[in-house]
């Protein structure tokens, strides 16, 4: 049973240490955002997409050796938890689980954090564009034509385009 426990010890030494990398680009992409460096957060973006491809990917490993482990200490399935897999493992790994359940978790909760700024930042940033782009709309009202189908001059004001996006 000890090479089980090594063996989930390794993938959740792994996963913190994909889960603190992580924190440390969301944290960079926060000051990104703050200092408004659109190439720099779509690079920590991009970086983010990665480590989340390989956390999902990790996870079948994480389940099958915890499947083993979960198994061989007879855990009923509401009970495949950490913590109560930490409550029935022999030290030191007992020490050992519950180091890492801490530490990710406390990883994990400090990257949330920063992703729920760094949504707050950026959905406000996006309604100021929006609202400046209106602003801009309402100012560039001109006449469609000098006269309509009818000969007569149009009733109605139409609106040109004033700002394009960077795709055209």
């Amino acid at each position: 049973m000890g090479e089980a426990l090594e063996m989930l010890c390794g993938v959740l030494d792994d996963e913190l240490e994909r889960q603190e990398t992580v924190l440390a680009v969301t944290e960079a992409q926060q000051n990104a955002i703050l200092a408004n460096d659109a190439a720099n957060v779509e690079a920590r973006t991009a970086a983010l997409e990665i480590l989340i491809r390989e956390t999902v990917q990790a996870e079948a490993e994480r389940h099958c050796v915890l499947r083993k482990v979960v198994e061989h200490f007879d855990l009923p399935p509401e009970r495949h938890t950490m913590t109560d897999l930490i409550a029935v493992a022999p030290e030191p790994w007992r020490s050992r689980l519950s180091e890492y359940q801490t530490r990710i978790r406390d990883t994990v909760n400090r990257t949330r954090a920063y992703v729920r700024t760094n949504r707050r930042v950026l959905r406000q940033s996006i309604r100021v564009v929006d609202q400046c782009l209106s602003a801009i709309q309402r100012c560039e009202e001109t006449t469609a034509a000098r006269y309509g189908a009818d000969g007569m001059e149009p009733a109605r004001k139409q609106r040109t385009p004033s700002l394009l996006d960077q795709k055209g």
